[in-house]
């Protein structure tokens, strides 16, 4: 059983520092330089506390708008060919379902300490505009797609790392990358 559970840890290990690295810069944009297609896109939605930005991630680029409706702190992304990635919608780790929470923190605890800072539920779908896609998630907060982003600092050897780490709306492990510069003001101890 121990050399079990070494060798789980020894594969979570190796996975938790081989993955892409996250290099994502924001640029602030005035209105006026922001897509049209976007702004169409939003108008039902859109405040004067609505923010934009032009993304850049490694190669990838993309516009983002950040704003709150009906209570929620949304982020809506798109990429640079102006196609929907995909709504963000900011919630607590008690807003998520408890057999999706207990899968997510099982992955988590091969970790000697970590700390959920961020997370996001993202909606998206293959199936339908990117209109009705903004629209189902504003208003109704679900989509076809669902999944879960959030942001973990990881203790390892004695030193905080910090990653993006995405579950499925079932709980699944999907994707991780590890975060090169972090933006927000957590102190970790």
């Amino acid at each position: 059983m121990r050399s079990l559970s070494y060798l789980i840890f020894l594969i979570f290990t190796i996975s938790l520092f081989s993955q892409e690295l996250k290099k994502e810069k924001e640029s602030r944009l005035k209105k006026d330089k922001v897509p049209e297609y976007m702004l169409e896109c939003l108008q039902p939605y859109l405040s004067k506390k609505a923010t934009f930005y032009r993304e850049v991630d490694g190669n990838k680029k993309s516009y983002e708008a950040k704003l709150q409706y009906d209570g929620g702190k949304y982020s809506i992304e798109f990429d640079d060919s102006l196609k929907l990635e995909d709504v963000e919608l900011s919630i607590t780790i008690d807003q998520i379902d408890v057999n999706v929470k207990e899968k997510i923190n099982a992955h988590l605890s091969h970790s000697q300490k970590f700390k959920i800072l961020k997370i996001q539920k993202q909606f998206s779908s293959d199936k339908r505009n990117d209109r009705e896609v903004i629209d189902e998630a504003l208003k109704n907060k679900t989509g076809d797609i669902i999944n879960y982003e959030l942001e973990v600092g990881i203790k390892h050897k004695g030193k905080w790392k910090f990653f993006e780490m995405t579950f499925s709306d079932v709980g699944k492990f999907l994707f991780q990358r590890e975060i090169s510069e972090r933006t927000s003001g957590y102190v970790l101890y």
